[in-house]
């Protein structure tokens, strides 16, 4: 049995295998959870300023929606106009073969 083999069948030992924060031979682990730590604060800012931006576009989506309803609204009313006047005049008709002065 090699010391490798002794070490880990102690049991008041670690294994290599355990990497827990505060392990004195593996002060990485312990740097890395606080690394874990500050990159999911990280996230956790990013996820909030996420979901304020939405929040935002949400609202400006909105406001633009109901722009275009209105400015939708407004041509079918201007072309109703334009058809409306583009008619010929109803009270104005040409009789043929009477003229003015007849």
């Amino acid at each position: 049995m090699t010391s490798d083999d002794a070490s880990a069948q102690r049991p008041d030992q670690n294994s290599p295998n355990d990497r827990s924060a505060g392990h004195p031979e593996y002060p990485a682990a312990e740097a890395g959870h606080r690394e874990f730590s500050m990159s999911e604060a990280a996230h956790r800012s990013e996820v909030a300023r996420l979901r304020a931006q939405v929040s935002q576009l949400a609202t400006q989506n909105e406001r633009l929606a109901t722009t275009l309803r209105d400015a939708r609204d407004q041509i079918v009313t201007l072309k109703a106009e334009v058809d409306r006047l583009a008619q010929p005049p109803k009270h104005l008709r040409h009789v043929p073969g009477r003229g003015r002065g007849r």
